[in-house]
């Protein structure tokens, strides 16, 4: 279990959504935010501040991605269109 949470933490440092760490780590993603408040609550117990988490950038690769058919796959084009709307993916 403290692999996964490890894993958990070390891809949200990383800038990726906790959807796209439920993908990718083949767990649920009430998993993902379990281990995240696990986190936060260590650090409010040591008043550690809150690093920045990176600006997940958007790139040609990740865009050819998404738009790949995949039926298991939760982010919908519709879903991306909107983000990018929004203006919160960055194209790099």
């Amino acid at each position: 279990m403290r692999a996964v949470g490890d894993a958990v933490i070390e891809l949200h440092r990383q800038g990726v959504r906790s959807i796209d760490i439920a993908l990718q780590l083949n767990i649920a993603q009430s998993t993902v935010h379990y281990h995240l408040r696990k986190l936060a609550d260590r650090r409010k117990a040591r008043n550690v501040p809150v690093a920045p988490r990176a600006k997940p950038t958007l790139t040609a690769e990740l865009v050819a991605r998404l738009l790949e058919p995949q039926p298991d796959r939760q982010l919908r084009r519709a879903k991306w269109s909107e983000q990018a709307g929004k203006g919160e993916l960055v194209c790099a």
